[in-house]
């Protein structure tokens, strides 16, 4: 379930959304993140965001899947529903 979808059926339960909801859905609204149906498919490093996991990873497509940096293997199973460009680094 997505976190708008979860926001939405706490509205209409009257249960207060967790601080965990709140968070996600203020991080995607404040910030450069787009749908994952425009992200860049040619081995840029990217943040993607994973909604159901609530985690965000720096990673790249590799013309198959998905290589998330720092961890071997495939995560076929994790599908990121939002991206963005990585911020540029600090300067010191």
């Amino acid at each position: 379930m997505k976190i708008s979808d979860r926001l939405e059926a706490a509205h209409a339960t009257m249960r207060p959304p967790t601080l965990e909801e709140v968070a996600a859905v203020r991080l995607l609204e404040s910030s450069e993140w787009q749908p994952i149906e425009t992200v860049p498919k040619d081995g840029t490093e990217i943040l993607l965001w994973y909604a159901d996991m609530k985690a965000v990873n720096v990673a790249f497509w590799d013309g198959g899947q998905w290589r998330i940096r720092y961890t071997e293997g495939e995560h076929a199973s994790w599908e990121p529903t939002h991206w963005m460009h990585l911020p540029a680094l600090p300067e010191k």
